[in-house]
């Protein structure tokens, strides 16, 4: 997932994803953004993922290598309807693992 975080912050609504590059300039702001994103991640997940889909799919691709040529038709199919079944539950376990990696995605990009 880390490889499309700037996919996510291009995807995020209302000018989040600029708030968020801020947030780096304000003192204490990744910190507080490390605080307010397992609140944040939930609601917004669902909309970014969603628009970031085809990235993400090109990411598991890479990551899983070569697939045969049935379950290379499948997967545009089947990732999104997988994670929307399993980010619920997954999210818990998600979020402090992403957490502190995009906070570092957000310092260090300009």
């Amino acid at each position: 997932m880390t490889k499309v975080f700037p996919q996510m912050m291009e995807a995020m609504p209302m000018g989040m994803g600029g708030m968020m590059r801020g947030m780096k300039h304000v003192p204490g702001g990744l910190s507080m953004m490390g605080k307010a994103m397992p609140l944040m991640f939930p609601y917004l997940a669902p909309g970014i993922l969603g628009k970031v889909m085809p990235d993400l799919i090109v990411a598991v691709r890479e990551y899983v290598g070569p697939m045969p040529d049935d379950m290379e038709e499948l997967v545009p199919d089947l990732l999104p309807k997988t994670m929307d079944s399993l980010m619920p539950t997954y999210l818990p376990q998600l979020i402090p693992y992403l957490t502190p990696k995009f906070i570092d995605y957000v310092r260090t990009t300009s």
